[in-house]
C-alpha cells in the first residue's frame, strides 16, 4: 500500500499521473509494504540544483504514527520525492517512474545511506556493496532506475492513454 501526499502547486492531471504511478510501482514490487511518498514540486530544481528530480528517505521516529512503524534506518517506509515543475505528460512519467524505483530500492532494501560517525559521512550501498564515490551513471542503482523507468513509463502508457 502507498499513501501519496504533495506539496507545491500541482494540478489535478498531474495529481492522476503520480497516483497512478505510485500505485503501479508499489504493487509491482513492494505490494505488502506500507510505504508514505510526499511528491515536493518545485518551481526551480532544475536552476538551483541542476537536477530534475531526487528521493530522500525520511526516518520515521514518531511513536504516534500509527500508520508506518518506526523505520531500522535500513528499510525506510517515509520518503520525499523533490521534482522540477512544468515537464510535459512523458517527461513527467518518466520522472516520476525513475524515482519510484528509487522508493522500491530503499524499501527492499537494495539501496542504504549509512552514516559513519567517525569520519562524518554518509556512504551509499546498494545490495552490500559501497558505490558511495562511483561516477553518476556508472552507479548500478541509477542504471536500474534509468532501466526500470523505460519499461514502467511503457506499461504505464499501455493502459491510461
Amino acid at each position: 500500500m502507498i499513501i501519496t501526499n504533495y506539496e507545491g502547486k500541482t494540478n489535478k492531471r498531474e495529481r492522476k499521473i503520480i497516483d497512478d504511478l505510485a500505485i503501479l510501482v508499489s504493487e509491482k514490487y513492494f505490494p505488502r509494504h506500507k510505504v508514505q511518498v510526499t511528491f515536493k514540486m518545485m518551481p526551480s530544481l532544475e536552476k538551483d540544483e541542476h537536477i530534475q528530480g531526487d528521493t530522500i528517505w525520511e526516518d520515521n521516529d514518531k511513536e504516534e504514527n500509527e500508520f508506518f512503524p518506526v523505520s531500522r534506518g535500513s528499510r525506510p517506509r517515509c520518503f520525499t520525492i523533490r521534482m522540477q515543475k512544468g515537464y510535459d505528460y512523458e517527461t513527467l512519467i518518466t520522472l516520476v517512474a525513475h524515482e519510484l524505483v528509487h522508493v522500491k530500492q530503499y524499501v527492499l532494501g537494495d539501496l542504504r545511506n549509512i552514516y559513519n560517525p567517525h569520519k562524518i559521512e554518509y556512504r551509499t550501498i546498494y545490495k552490500n556493496r559501497d558505490v558511495t564515490n562511483w561516477a553518476y551513471m556508472k552507479r548500478p542503482y541509477e542504471k536500474e532506475a534509468y532501466r526500470l523507468q523505460e519499461k514502467l513509463k511503457d506499461e504505464y502508457l499501455k493502459t491510461h492513454k
